[in-house]
């Protein structure tokens, strides 16, 4: 749940993750009712969580083509 009007993420609202509550305190609570509610049911739109390891077997591997 984002506690602003707008989000650099906007991809987390539409597939359902987040939530704009806003500043206002009713709202928010109405939206923290609402996300607790919500089913996990979808696709993370921001990846598969394995970006640090990916990234780490590329520095890897360059390190190993210059030894």
């Amino acid at each position: 749940m984002t506690l602003r009007d707008d989000t650099e993420r906007p991809e987390t609202v539409e597939v359902g993750s987040n939530i704009l509550a806003g500043t206002d305190s009713d709202r928010i609570l109405e939206c923290a009712k609402m996300m607790v509610d919500r089913e996990a049911i979808w696709e993370n739109p921001l990846g598969d969580g394995n970006a640090g390891r990916k990234i780490v077997d590329v520095v890897r591997s360059c390190i190993l083509k210059r030894e």
